[in-house]
């Protein structure tokens, strides 16, 4: 019984430590600037990109080809986002500011790694084209 305690207890430590790890996470990406291209192929040049655009941004990162190897971590981002839109959706108003601004931080993570995935490309493309 103590050992299912401790199991327990350990479990839901290590659940809010990857949950606070992805939150870091996405947060220091999503801080980055966003190049203009990205902002023209999004279509959101001149304001800022809202949790709407997120399906937008989500489809480009998936038919932009990915020519260097890696992980973007958007899964993880996406099940978050449909996890946040889940719960904002049930309509307390006190969640609903936080989940605003909690989508729009997705969106904003998506949008960068796809500048980033955008970029590693043009360069290996420049590298291909060297020899």
């Amino acid at each position: 019984m103590i050992a299912a305690l401790i199991c327990v207890v350990s479990l839901s430590a290590l659940g809010q430590f990857a949950f606070i790890y992805l939150r870091a996470l996405m947060v220091s990406v999503a801080s980055q600037t966003l190049s203009s291209q990205l902002q023209d192929a999004a279509g959101v040049n001149g304001r800022a990109l809202r949790g709407d655009d997120f399906a937008k941004v989500f489809n480009l990162h998936e038919i932009c080809p990915r020519f260097v190897a890696g992980s973007s971590g958007l899964g993880r981002v996406s099940a978050y986002y449909r996890l946040v839109a889940m719960f904002s959706s049930l309509g307390e108003m006190k969640l609903t500011g936080w989940a605003q601004q909690e989508l729009a931080t997705c969106t904003r993570y998506a949008a960068v790694t796809l500048d980033q995935r955008i970029a590693a490309n043009c360069a290996a493309a420049a590298q291909l084209r060297s020899y």
